[in-house]
């Protein structure tokens, strides 16, 4: 299983993130996770009270993208220092999240006192 599959199943089974749209050139493949529509419009059909504001609009998505052509792998989880300038860490506001299905899926939980840190299944904290 790639690392890109990997994150896309920590973030649906953990934090109950839905695929919002892949793109796939034959040399990179790119999803985007998030919540909910990511126009900035209300939905046609938005109901109030009835609609969840899960469906609302204007949410942000993280993009998971995977290089076909380069197979090594970026970072492994446990190295101490990311090679290169990348992220040092994502902090996520989610609405629920499962630390059962965070460790199940690959995840290492730090700890969760009032808030949880994880490592990713690629090591991204």
């Amino acid at each position: 299983i790639s690392q890109q599959e990997q994150m896309i199943q920590f973030l649906q089974n953990a934090f109950d993130m839905i695929p919002l749209r892949y793109v796939d050139n034959g040399l990179e493949s790119k999803v985007w996770m998030g919540y909910g529509p990511e126009q900035f419009s209300i939905p046609s059909n938005f109901e109030l009270p009835v609609s969840s504001f899960a469906k609302y609009g204007g949410h942000a998505s993280i993009c998971i993208s995977c290089n076909k052509q380069s197979p090594d792998v970026y970072f492994q989880a446990g190295e101490k220092q990311p090679p290169g300038n990348n992220i040092a860490y994502l902090q996520l506001g989610v609405p629920s999240y499962r630390i059962s299905q965070m460790t199940k899926t690959g995840g290492t939980v730090m700890d969760a006192f009032g808030f949880v840190n994880v490592l990713s299944p690629c090591g991204l904290p």
